[in-house]
C-alpha cells in the first residue's frame, strides 16, 4: 500500500535535505561505503540507498543496480521499522527508513532475486545499517554548521577590529568629533553584541589569574551554566579535575617565559558539563595587554557530534573490512572443504569397503580406526563451512531439553575419570527454531572447551536450559529484539579466564591450547551459528572461579520436533541398474554391493562420448561437480539435451545453497555430499528409482 506523506512533512523533509546541500552529481565515498558494507553483511545483491520521497527518489548510492528500471514499489513506510515486498522481477525485499532531524528522509533498500526470509537478526543488521546512514548525514550537517560557524566567526573577527578602529577613532578626533566616534562606536558595539549573543561557541574572556571576566550565552547550552553564575569563577569550574592541575602549569610557564607547548589555535581537549559529564571540546586561545593587563580569549566548540560521526564512521569503515575479510575467509574455507572431502571421500569409501572384506580381526581394528579419523576430520570441515556461513541450515522445530540429553549421552563416554556432567534442564520444554545439528554441534563445542578448561583436573560441567523474557535494557544488551527465549548456559568450575583472553575467545583460529592441540574454530563456529539463529552469547568469566558460556534463542510454539542424531534408515538394494558414474574415485564395488551396475569415466568428455553412443544405456548418472574443462552442472546440461529426463545427481564436497538453486533449476535431481558417499550414496539413488 502507498503512503504519501502530508505536504508539511514533505516540506520539512525538503528543507532538511537542502539544508544538508549534498552534491547530487559526485558519489559520496561515505554512502559507497555503506551500500558495500550492506551488501556484504546482509548477503544482497542488490542494495540501493534512496533519498527524498516515493515519488521523487534521488540514489544517492548503489550496488548491483544498472540504473534502469526502478526496482522498488512506490512505498514509503510510515513506521520506523523494516517493510519487505516481492515482485518487478524479485523475488525478495526489505527497507529500512533512513531519519534525520526528526522525519524519514529516504529508505535504505536490500534486494535479491532469490526468496529468503528476513529473520530478526538481519531486521537488527538493517536498522543499524540505516542509523549508520543518519549518521553520515548527521556528519555532512556537521560539516556545515562548522564552516557557518567559521564564517561567523570571521565576522566576529572583522566586527572585533572595526570596534578597535572606532576607539582609535576616537582618541584621534577632538572634541568637536567625539560625538560622532561615539556613535560609530555605538553602532560597531551593537553589530559586536550581536554576533557575541548568537554565536553557537562560547566565548571566555580570562585574567592572569584565569578569572573569568565574560562569556557569551551559547556557555549555558554547552555547559550548562548561566553567563552571571561564571563571572569571577576561575576556569577550573569547566574543566575535570586531571585538567586543572597542567592547565595551570602551561598558563604560569606563558606567563613567565611566553612559551606555548600546545597549538593554541585549535586544540582538543574535555569539558566538564555543570551535570558532573565530560564531554569532547575544541579550544582556541589567544590574548592581548589592554590598558597594561593581559587579557586572554577563549573560544570552545562543543564536538560531540562531530565525534560521534567520526567514530560511526570508522565502526563502519571496520565492519566493511570485517565482511570483505570475512568473505575472503569463505571464498577459501569453501574451497579447502571441497578438496579435503575429496579426499575424505576416497578414505571413508575404501576404508568401509575394505572392513566388510576383511576377516582379520586385528586389521578389522585398524580400519575402524581410520574411519574415526576421516569421521574426526569430515567434522573439521564442517566447522570450516558453518563458520564461512556457506552451510546451508535445516531449520525445523526443536526441543532444547531433548537435544542437550542426546548431545551430553554422547559426550558421558569420552568423559577422563573425576569430571562430573550435571544437567539442570527446564522442566517446562523450550521448543526453538532451529538447525538441531548445528544447535547440538554448539553443545558439543561448549561442553568440549569446559572440559579443556579443566586442564586434565576434577572439577563438574553443568549444562542447564530455561525459558526467559528479554525485555528493554535486557534484550538491548544483547542485541537481540524483544520477546522469549530459551536460555541454554554451560558452566564449568575450572580455571577461568582473564578479560583480554574473554575478549578474543569468539575470534576466528585464536586458541588458548598449545599448537597443534585445537583449531581456533569451535567459539567462532558456535558464535556464527547462535548469530543466524537470531540469538545471542555472553560469556562471564573470573580467573580461578570458572567459565560460564549464556545463549539466548528466540522460544516457538511446539511442533514436530527434529533430532539431531537420528538413526540412519535401512538402505533399499538395487535391482541391476546401469549407472553412469563421472569421477577419478573407484566407487564400483560400492556400486555394486549396493545392487547397481556402474560404468565410471574420469572426465566429462568421455561421459559425453558413451550417453551420445547409446542414450538410452544407463538409467542414472552421478557426477562429480568440480571437474577439469567443464563443471558437473555444464555436463548435466549436456547430457539433457541429449536425453530428456535423465536422473542426474551431482556430487561435490562443498554443496552450496547456490549451487542446489542452479542444479535444481537446470533439471538435476539430487545433490550429494561427497564426503557422505558411502552413506548417501544408496538412499540418493533409491529416491531416484521411486
Amino acid at each position: 500500500m502507498s503512503v504519501t506523506a502530508p505536504a508539511t512533512d514533505q516540506a520539512h523533509r525538503d528543507r532538511l535535505l537542502e539544508r544538508l546541500q549534498l552534491n547530487r552529481d559526485t558519489p559520496d565515498a561515505a554512502f559507497d561505503a555503506l551500500t558495500r558494507l550492506a551488501a556484504a553483511s546482509l548477503a544482497a545483491p542488490i542494495v540501493l540507498l534512496a533519498l527524498g520521497d516515493a515519488e521523487r527518489p534521488w540514489i544517492a548510492s548503489h550496488v548491483g543496480w544498472d540504473g534502469s528500471a526502478w526496482p522498488v514499489p512506490r512505498v514509503w513506510p510510515a513506521t520506523t521499522g523494516a517493510c519487505t515486498f516481492h515482485g518487478d522481477g524479485l523475488a525478495f525485499g526489505a527497507g529500512q527508513p533512513v531519519t534525520f532531524g526528526g522525519a524519514t528522509v529516504g529508505m535504505l533498500w536490500v534486494m535479491d532475486r532469490v526468496a529468503r526470509p528476513l529473520g530478526p537478526a538481519e531486521r537488527a543488521l538493517l536498522a543499524d545499517l540505516s542509523a549508520m546512514a543518519t549518521g553520515v548525514l548527521e556528519q555532512h550537517h556537521d560539516r556545515l554548521v562548522r564552516q557557518e560557524q567559521a564564517d561567523h566567526n570571521a565576522r566576529l573577527a572583522q566586527a572585533l577590529q572595526h570596534s578597535e578602529t572606532a576607539l582609535a577613532d576616537v582618541h584621534r578626533h577632538d572634541s568637536t568629533e567625539t560625538r560622532t566616534a561615539q556613535r560609530r562606536l555605538k553602532a560597531v558595539e551593537n553589530r559586536f553584541r550581536l554576533l557575541w549573543q548568537t554565536t553557537l561557541d562560547v566565548v571566555i574572556m580570562l585574567d592572569e589569574r584565569s578569572r573569568i571576566q565574560f562569556v557569551n550565552p551559547a556557555v549555558e547550552q554547552v555547559f550548562g551554566h548561566t553567563p552571571e553564575s561564571l563571572l569571577g569563577e576561575h576556569l577550573a569550574v569547566i574543566q575535570p579535575e586531571y585538567l586543572r592541575e597542567p592547565h595551570r602549569r602551561g598558563f604560569q610557564r606563558y606567563l613567565d617565559t611566553g612559551e606555548r607547548r600546545i597549538d593554541w589555535r585549535a586544540t582538543e581537549v574535555v569539558g566538564l558539563h555543570a551535570d558532573g559529564s565530560e564531554f569532547p571540546i575544541e579550544v582556541s586561545f589567544s590574548d592581548m595587554d589592554v590598558d597594561g593587563q593581559r587579557v586572554f580569549a577563549a573560544c570552545i566548540r562543543d564536538i560531540s557530534v562531530r565525534k560521534a560521526g567520526e567514530a560511526a564512521q570508522r565502526a563502519m569503515a571496520e565492519q566493511l573490512r570485517h565482511a570483505q575479510k570475512m568473505e575472503s575467509l569463505g571464498v577459501l574455507a569453501g574451497g579447502i572443504a571441497h578438496d579435503f572431502n575429496n579426499v575424505l571421500a576416497g578414505i571413508l569409501g575404501n576404508a568401509t569397503l575394505a572392513l566388510e572384506a576383511s576377516t582379520a580381526s586385528a586389521t578389522a581394528a585398524h580400519l575402524r580406526q581410520i574411519q574415526v579419523g576421516g569421521r574426526r576430520g569430515r567434522e573439521l570441515v564442517q566447522q570450516i563451512l558453518s563458520f564461512a556461513r556457506r552451510q546451508p541450515a535445516v531449520l525445523a522445530v526443536t526441543g532444547l531439553n531433548d537435544l542437550v540429553t542426546e548431545s551430553l549421552e554422547l559426550l558421558r563416554a569420552t568423559l577422563p575419570h573425576g569430571v562430573r556432567l550435571a544437567s539442570d534442564l527446564s522442566a517446562t520444554p523450550c521448543h526453538v527454531h532451529a538447525d538441531a545439528a548445528q544447535i547440538g554441534q554448539v553443545v558439543l563445542n561448549l561442553c568440549t572447551n569446559a572440559l579443556h578448561a579443566l586442564h586434565g583436573a576434577p572439577g563438574t560441567i553443568t549444562v542447564g536450559t530455561a525459558p526467559v523474557a528479554l525485555a528493554g535494557a535486557a534484550a538491548e544488551h544483547r542485541r537481540v529484539v524483544p520477546g522469549r527465549y530459551a536460555r541454554l548456559w554451560v558452566h564449568d568450575d575450572g580455571h577461568g579466564m582473564d578479560d583480554a583472553t574473554v575478549a578474543r575467545i569468539f575470534e576466528p583460529f585464536f586458541t588458548t591450547k598449545p599448537a597443534g592441540q585445537g583449531t581456533g574454530l569451535g567459539l567462532a563456529v558456535v558464535h556464527g551459528i547462535v548469530g543466524a539463529h537470531g540469538g545471542s552469547i555472553e560469556v562471564t568469566s573470573q580467573v580461578g572461579l570458572g567459565t560460564c558460556v549464556e545463549i539466548h534463542l528466540p522460544l516457538c510454539e511446539p511442533g514436530p520436533a527434529a533430532s539431531a542424531l537420528a538413526p540412519q534408515p535401512q538402505v533399499p538394494q538395487g535391482t541391476g541398474q546401469h549407472v553412469l558414474y563421472v569421477d577419478d574415485d573407484d566407487v564400483m564395488r560400492l556400486l555394486g554391493r549396493l545392487g547397481y551396475r556402474a560404468t565410471v569415466c574420469d572426465g566429462a568428455a568421455a561421459a559425453l562420448a558413451l550417453v551420445r553412443g547409446d542414450p538410452s544405456a544407463f538409467d542414472m548418472v552421478v557426477t562429480d561437480f568440480d571437474m577439469p574443462g567443464q563443471s558437473g552442472l555444464q555436463l548435466a546440461g549436456h547430457l539433457l539435451a541429449i536425453r530428456p529426463g535423465l536422473p542426474i545427481v551431482i556430487s561435490s564436497g562443498n554443496v552450496t545453497e547456490q549451487m542446489t538453486r542452479d542444479a535444481l533449476q537446470a533439471g538435476v535431481r539430487a545433490l550429494m555430499h561427497k564426503q557422505h558417499t558411502v552413506e548417501e550414496l544408496g538412499q540418493v539413488l533409491a529416491r531416484l528409482r521411486a
